[in-house]
This record gives C-alpha cells, sequence and structure tokens, in this order.
C-alpha cells in the first residue's frame, strides 16, 4: 500500500512516489493571478467556493468596489489634486476645532463665534454639483433596468412588460447619506388633472361614436387611446366606474362634472408627500403603488395624479452629485404626460435615448428624441442600446458572413473541442463506482487526477465561452454603434456621437459572484464604463467648485481669523485707530456706492438688454410676411389627401398629422412638422439676429464682470495707498479683498450661467416646433378640435388654415417672446444684485473685526486661546498656499 499524502493547500492528495510538480505548477498559476495589478483573486472556481463555503466574503463586489471603480482620468480625479484637496478639509476640520473649545463663542456678538461657524460650514464643505440624466425610450427597452443597474440596487426600480398601464410618471433618483428610503410625490393640480381626463374623455367617445366610419389606421390609432382612455378611468375611479357605458351615454358636461366631483372626493393633498421607509423591499412596493397602479383591486390608482416622484437612498452612484431620472416615452399616447416628459427632457444635463439593440437602426422612439434635439438644438443626447447579451452564435455566422463568420467558427470548434474532452473525463470518472470514489480504491492518484483534469476542462469551456460571447458582443457592438453613427452623428455637434451598449442581465448574473469570474462578464456588460461616463459628467465643475474652495473660500475664513487676532494683540494709540475706522469706513462707502448704487451697468442691466431685443430681434418682426408664410405652409398640408388606398390600409394622411399634433411621417408626404413650418420664415428671418443677440448680451457681462474687478482693484489700491503706515494690517486686508473679489466674481458669473441656460430655452420656446413651443402651444386647440371631427378632412383643414390666418398669431408669439426675455433680464439684474449686497455684507463684517472694539475685551479674557490661534492659523494659511501651489490655482 502507497502512502498518501494530503496537499497542505487542497484536498488533493498525492502518492509521495510520484512527482507532482504539475500540482504545485496550478498553484503557483493562481499565486501568480492573483498578484496582477487587475486581480482580486485566482481563477480556480473551485477555490472560489472554497471560500464562500467557508462563510468569507472577502471575493464578492461590494458596496465600496462600485466606489472604488477607476475614475475617470480628468483633472479632478487625479491622485495629487484629490489629495490636496482632503488636505484642504483638513485643515478647516483642525480650525473648526480649534474655535471650538473657546469660551468666547458664548459671548454676546461674539466674533469668535462667528467665525466657527463659518469655519464649520467649509470643514463640511461637500460639492454642490448636480448634474440631472435623463433615460427616454418606448416602453420595453429596459431603461429602469438601466438605471437599477447603474444604482447598483436590485429590485428597486419598478420594470413592467404585462403590456397593461406602464409608468407615466418621471421619476428621479437622488442620493442621500442616510441607509432608509425617502420618496417625495408632486402632484398635478386639478387643472392639469382635469385638462388630461378631458383628453382622454373626448379620445374614449370620439372612438366609441365614429369607430365604425373611421379608416383602418384612423380606427386604430383612435382605438389605442380610447384604450388609454379605459384603463387609465378604472386605474383613476376603481370601485366607483362599475362600467364604462355612462361615459358616452351622457353628454359630455355631464360626465366631466361626475368624474370631476369623483376627483374631488379623492382629496389629492393627502396622496402626496413625503414618505420613508426603512428596507429596500418596502421603498420598491411603495413605487410599485405609485407608478404601476399595484393597489388593491377596489383602490385608486395614485399614478394618474402624480407628475413627479423623487426617491432618495444610499449608493455610491448618486453620492457624487448625479440624479438619474426615468422618463416615460415620447411616444405616449397621454399628450398631457407626452408635454411633461419633453418639458423636463429640456431640463437635463445629458440625455439617452435607449432602445433594444437588435432594432437600434430601426427604432422609432429613438428617431423621436433626436428630433426633439434637432428641433431644440440640444448637444447632449447620446444613445444606449440594451441588451447587448442577445445574441447567438449560429445566426450571427449566417448574418456575417465572411472573416468573422470565420473567426466565430473556429472558436465554436474550440468550445465544442473543449466539451468533448470534459465528456470524456466525465465518462472514465463514471467508470468508477460509488464504493471505490468513497474508498478511494486500488488506484487513489487515478480518481484524484481525473477530478483535476475535469476541472480544468470545465474551466476550459468556460474560458472559450467567455471568448466566444465576448468576440459576439463586441463585434455587434461595434457595428451597430458604426451603423448609428451613419445615422445620427450628423444631428450632433461635431459628429461625436456616443453610443453605450449594456446588459443589464449579464451585470445582474454575475454581480454577486467571486470577483475573479464576475469581474470579466461584469466589464463585458458595459454597465461599469456607462456609469464611469456619467460620474465624468460632474467633472469640470466639481473643479471648479474645488478650486474655488482652495484658492479663495479658505483663505479668505483665515484672513478674517488672522484679522482678528492681530486686532487682539496689537495696541494701536486711539488717534491711529480712529485713522484705521475712518479709512475702512470710507472703503466701505466706496464699495457700497461703487458696487451697489451708482454702478450703472448693474442697476441697467434690464433696461439694455431689453433695449438690445427691440433693436436684434422685436423690430426686425415681418408680421405679415410670416402669415403669408404659414398661409401657404397651410394650403400646402391641405394638398395631403388620402395615401395608400389599399382597401385594407386605407388613411387619411391630414387626419393622422392633426392627431400627432402636426409632427408625422408617411412614405408618400414624407416628415412633416407642421409647426415648424408655420414659423419657417419667423425662423429664418431671426435666427441670425438672435445669434448676434447673444453674442451682444454675452459681451455686455463680460464687461460687467470686468468693471466690478476693477472696482474692486481701486478699492484695494485706495487701502494700501491710506493705510502704507500699517503694512501688516494691509496685506491682510488686501488679501481678503482679493479673496472676496473672486468670491463675487464667482457669483456673477454663476448668474450670467443660469441666464444663458434659460435662453437658451427661450429660444427653444419662440423659435422651434416643438410640441410645447409657442407656436405648439398655439395650435394645440386646433388640433384637439381636429381630432374631434369625423368625416372627411373638410372641416380639419379649415380649422387649421383659419387658424393660420388670424392677424393676432405671430402678434401673439412675438409678444411671449418678447414677455419672457423681459422676465429672463429682470432675473438676471435682481440677482446679481442681490450677490452683490451679500458679498458686500461679508466684507462689512470683516472689516468689522478691525473696526469693532468688541475686540480687545476678548484678548483679554482669554490670552492662552489667542496664541494657540496665532500659531495655528500661520500654519494653516501656509499650508494652504504649499497646496494652492500644487493643484495649480
Amino acid at each position: 500500500m502507497l502512502e498518501v499524502l494530503c496537499c497542505p493547500l487542497c484536498d488533493y492528495t498525492t502518492d509521495i512516489s510520484v512527482p507532482n510538480i504539475d500540482h504545485i505548477a496550478e498553484h503557483l498559476h493562481e499565486f501568480a493571478l492573483r498578484c496582477l495589478p487587475w486581480a482580486t483573486g485566482g481563477n480556480d472556481g473551485d477555490s472560489g467556493k472554497t471560500e464562500l463555503a467557508e462563510g468569507s466574503n472577502s471575493n464578492l463586489i461590494t458596496n465600496e468596489d462600485v466606489e472604488d471603480e477607476m475614475p475617470p482620468v480628468e483633472r479632478f480625479h487625479q491622485p495629487s489634486f484629490q489629495q490636496g484637496f482632503a488636505e484642504a478639509r483638513q485643515i478647516m476640520a483642525e480650525v473648526t476645532e480649534l474655535l471650538t473649545v473657546s469660551s468666547l463663542r458664548h459671548e454676546p456678538d461674539s466674533t469668535v463665534e462667528r467665525l466657527h461657524k463659518e469655519a464649520k460650514v467649509l470643514s463640511c464643505f461637500q460639492s454642490s454639483v448636480i448634474r440631472k440624466i435623463g433615460f427616454v425610450g418606448d416602453s420595453g427597452v429596459g431603461k429602469s433596468s438601466i438605471i437599477s443597474s447603474i444604482l447598483d440596487v436590485k429590485g428597486l426600480v419598478p420594470t413592467s412588460n404585462s403590456g397593461a398601464v406602464c409608468t407615466c410618471i418621471v421619476t428621479e433618483y437622488h442620493y442621500h447619506n442616510r441607509d432608509n428610503f425617502v420618496i417625495e410625490t408632486e402632484l398635478l393640480s386639478m387643472d392639469e388633472v382635469m385638462e388630461q381626463i378631458t383628453e382622454l374623455l373626448q379620445s374614449y367617445r370620439h372612438y366609441h361614436f365614429y369607430g365604425a366610419g373611421m379608416y383602418p389606421e384612423e380606427k386604430k390609432d383612435f382605438g389605442d387611446r380610447a384604450k388609454i382612455a379605459q384603463d387609465t378611468f378604472q386605474a383613476m375611479f376603481r370601485g366607483r366606474l362599475d362600467g364604462e357605458q355612462f361615459l358616452i351615454d351622457q353628454p359630455e358636461d355631464s360626465v366631466l362634472a361626475i368624474l370631476q366631483s369623483w376627483t374631488q372626493d379623492m382629496g389629492l393633498s393627502a396622496i402626496g408627500g413625503r414618505e420613508v421607509t426603512s428596507t429596500l423591499a418596502d421603498c420598491s412596493a411603495r413605487l410599485m403603488r405609485y407608478t404601476l397602479g399595484q393597489a388593491s383591486s377596489q383602490e385608486p390608482a395614485i399614478w394618474p395624479y402624480v407628475r413627479k416622484i423623487k426617491v432618495f437612498l444610499k449608493t455610491p452612484a448618486l453620492s457624487k452629485g448625479l440624479v438619474l431620472v426615468d422618463f416615460p416615452g415620447l411616444r405616449d399616447l397621454n399628450s398631457a404626460r407626452q408635454n411633461i416628459t419633453e418639458r423636463y427632457l429640456l431640463q437635463c444635463d445629458k440625455i439617452f435615448a435607449v432602445c433594444y439593440i437588435g432594432r437600434a437602426t430601426t427604432d422609432a422612439g429613438l428617431m423621436n428624441v433626436f428630433e426633439l434635439a434637432r428641433q431644440a438644438m440640444l448637444s447632449n443626447v447620446a444613445i444606449i442600446c440594451t441588451k447587448s447579451d442577445d445574441i447567438r452564435a449560429e445566426e450571427a455566422k449566417n448574418d456575417w458572413k465572411g472573416q468573422r463568420a470565420k473567426d466565430i467558427q473556429i472558436l465554436i470548434d474550440v468550445v465544442t473541442k473543449c466539451r468533448e474532452d470534459f465528456n470524456e473525463v466525465e465518462t472514465q470518472l463514471a467508470e468508477y463506482d460509488d464504493d471505490v470514489l468513497s474508498e478511494g480504491g486500488d488506484d487513489p492518484k487515478r480518481v484524484q487526477d481525473l477530478y483535476r483534469r475535469s476541472r480544468k476542462a470545465r474551466k476550459l469551456i468556460d474560458d472559450h465561452q467567455y471568448k466566444l460571447k465576448e468576440y459576439l458582443v463586441q463585434a455587434r457592438n461595434a457595428r451597430v454603434t458604426a451603423e448609428l453613427h451613419d445615422l445620427y452623428r450628423s444631428r450632433v455637434p461635431d459628429g461625436r456621437l456616443e453610443v453605450f451598449c449594456v446588459s443589464n442581465t449579464d451585470y445582474w448574473e454575475h454581480r454577486d459572484q467571486p470577483k475573479d469570474s464576475a469581474l470579466p462578464l461584469i466589464s463585458l456588460s458595459g454597465i461599469i464604463e456607462l456609469r464611469r461616463h456619467c460620474v465624468s459628467l460632474l467633472e469640470d465643475d466639481q473643479l471648479r467648485i474645488a478650486m474655488k474652495y482652495i484658492r479663495d473660500d479658505i483663505p479668505a475664513i483665515l484672513c478674517d481669523i488672522a484679522l482678528w487676532v492681530r486686532s487682539s494683540t496689537e495696541s494701536i494709540n486711539t488717534e491711529r485707530m480712529e485713522t484705521v475706522r475712518e479709512t475702512l469706513d470710507a472703503l466701505e462707502a466706496r464699495l457700497r456706492r461703487d458696487l451697489n448704487e451708482n454702478f450703472s451697468q448693474v442697476n441697467s442691466i434690464e433696461t439694455s438688454m431689453m433695449e438690445e431685443f427691440h433693436i436684434q430681434l422685436y423690430k426686425r418682426q415681418h408680421i405679415h410676411n410670416w402669415s403669408e408664410g404659414a398661409i401657404e405652409a397651410g394650403l400646402e398640408w391641405s394638398m395631403f389627401h388620402h395615401c395608400g388606398r389599399l382597401i385594407s390600409n386605407l388613411l387619411s394622411t391630414y387626419a393622422a398629422f392633426c392627431r400627432n399634433y402636426g409632427h408625422y411621417a408617411t412614405a408618400t408626404v414624407g416628415s412633416h412638422n407642421w409647426n415648424e413650418e408655420a414659423i419657417e420664415r419667423m425662423i429664418r428671418d431671426l435666427t441670425s439676429p438672435w445669434q448676434r443677440l447673444r453674442t451682444t448680451l454675452q459681451n455686455q457681462h463680460g464687461s460687467i464682470a470686468r468693471s466690478i474687478e476693477d472696482l474692486m482693484d481701486l478699492a484695494i489700491q485706495y487701502l494700501d495707498t491710506e493705510l502704507q503706515d500699517f503694512p501688516d494690517l494691509t496685506a491682510i486686508l488686501s488679501q481678503v479683498l482679493t479673496s472676496r473679489q473672486h468670491l463675487l466674481l464667482w457669483d456673477v458669473e454663476e448668474k450670467c450661467k443660469t441666464f444663458e441656460y434659460n435662453l437658451s430655452a427661450l429660444r427653444t420656446d419662440a423659435l422651434s416646433g416643438i410640441r410645447t413651443s409657442f407656436i405648439g402651444r398655439a395650435m394645440e386647440s386646433s388640433y384637439r378640435a381636429c381630432n374631434s371631427e369625423s368625416g372627411n378632412d373638410l372641416r380639419r383643414k379649415r380649422i387649421i388654415n383659419d387658424k393660420l390666418k388670424e392677424e393676432s398669431l405671430f402678434e401673439d408669439l412675438m409678444e411671449n417672446f418678447r414677455k419672457s426675455f423681459s422676465h429672463l433680464a429682470n432675473n438676471l439684474q435682481r440677482s446679481i444684485e442681490a450677490a452683490i449686497e451679500t458679498h458686500l455684507d461679508i466684507v462689512q463684517r470683516t472689516l468689522d473685526i478691525v473696526k469693532s472694539e468688541n475686540v480687545a475685551p476678548e484678548r483679554e479674557q482669554d490670552p492662552d486661546f489667542r496664541g494657540r490661534v496665532e500659531a495655528e492659523i500661520k500654519t494653516a494659511r501656509e499650508k494652504i498656499r504649499q497646496i494652492q501651489a500644487t493643484v495649480g490655482t
């Protein structure tokens, strides 16, 4: 009987007389893999199972792993900058702690207490950058699943593939630093609810009154709308709506009165508000109730009354400032909901148009998003293709042909050979009966060797199956990406269209597996790359805010504290102190006079901008010519006759455009947007003047900033001149005023950025044909009136053409344009004036540190504390200068 030894690293046994170099080599190979920079463990599947069996989770992917995913390469995320940023916050933490221990904080009007509060705010500094990322696409393409994957929270976001009434609610996902979940609900107003009910009722009645005489395409369209109306009414009035017959038996006004009464009985104010849940399951259940109406059979659904939901949760993906927004599709037949989606999308910093990868090049929802982007001049649209894992090797080989087909066949053959080898080993193992295996038999080396070969063969199958899948997925991703670039590249700035191909299935199937086996497939899923891209959208503003924090926020408070130390230690005779006070009083008065009272550029912002608006735009209106163009467009549309005259597929093209509020396409007449075509001449005449106006306004804003900077520079020069006998004091005051100058200019710049953003939105309202633009809203009632008509198109054409002939149409459009611009200009002036007033108050408090007569008594009460502060602040100011040099402020 041979002596059997057991390997101390595993369960493998070996004959002492047999060389075991192969077995040792396996362990060395595993160790080498673990030592690679990107590796987190060995690749032996059994080894991973052993760790799990022993209760260790160290080899699983954790929230910390998600948080520490390789950050974007931008400057803000570079280790040197992050280290400097962390050291700066540590400085403020230490300063706060230093001021906390002083008893002087509790004195009336204590300067130390004010400085402590300001230091504490800066010690808790967090980037205030918020970026809203919207996900929009048709139902069933996987928007909610993508959000779940990015959040790395499985089971939170409700999804439905049932085909029943699905979510129509904009849902935002926000971060909070608590372990519970919070849901905040924003309701529609009663007027908005009734507008929605009215439209649904009219669609329902129109179908049931006139459906029999409709063309097939028209009948299907109105049938779908009637089904939406029926499902919505059943959800809204569950327990009260026993049947739908009364919806058509009674006059419309009577039915609306009844539905309004039922709506008021709901007590909408009791529905909205804030709910807190402690578990993921409870939060998901509540979201399901809000968004999918999964309530009691006798309980009215909530979703028809809800405009928007906010969900707050703790997850690394949101912790930097991302807000993920789940949108209903732009093709929602409920036009009120469609309008909400359209307006909200315009507010997003990034829009992902989501589609199924197998239909990406023909997806109508994708086309709608890019059409909206074209009209609204949006440059922030990208594409996400879902289900990238949904591909079969044999089908791909047959579809692709050529070299790719040959490559696929080679990979298939390798997998097949590996399976054959595995089956051969399994067959040999099967030849041993249970008794032999349990007792070790007469040939334990042979048995253990077969087990080792089986594991190895199984791993080879997995490895080569992964290589095959990787090839298929990456090749198809590249092909679809290229096709999408050909289709949509011209619709984005510089042709830089971003396309992400992802698999939620692969992500979640492997998310909870050991890292070594899971990471390749999780990476292949594309979710990590997508999540990293979302985080990178924050980088520019994160860097700006962090630089401001290091360059200006911290030096300003340190200088204030240094002024307190100096004022509480230096004895200045009464006469000289009076000179200092008079100079600082004069300085403060000068700043208020120049910046706030007689500073004409700030006080005249609204006036000067309105003058430019009138010169550049308002005086260039050609109402008569624009009206002629709209009338001609209407006559052209009136030539849209019945198209597709097959008996089984007869449709009224004109009516189809009306049902789609002027934006539709057919094979015969092509794609048209009536709203856009109605104001085509207006757009042509005002586009260039609008660009010139924006350039003029940008120059004005730059001039305001330079004037503020110049006035602050003059104030600092005045200080240097008048207090030249106090060089130490002047040096500190000059530095703090310089920091305050930068901070004021920062705020003014932010106000101007907000104005520019709102100006872009105004351009979309005034000079585009989207559904919620000025012209879209002006035409809305006419389209609805057309949709209430039956029979031929004569009455519809008359309704549309009469609207286009109204003399007031373009006058009202321009008046809306003027009022909206005036509102923006007024807001800009008031916000800049408020910023200046705020910063002047801060400067006043800084100067009061020197002027105040309370500082000397504070010195006398606690001289030891003053000494500690002096030493610490000197060190802190030196440290912050070193950090500034390191990060390059």
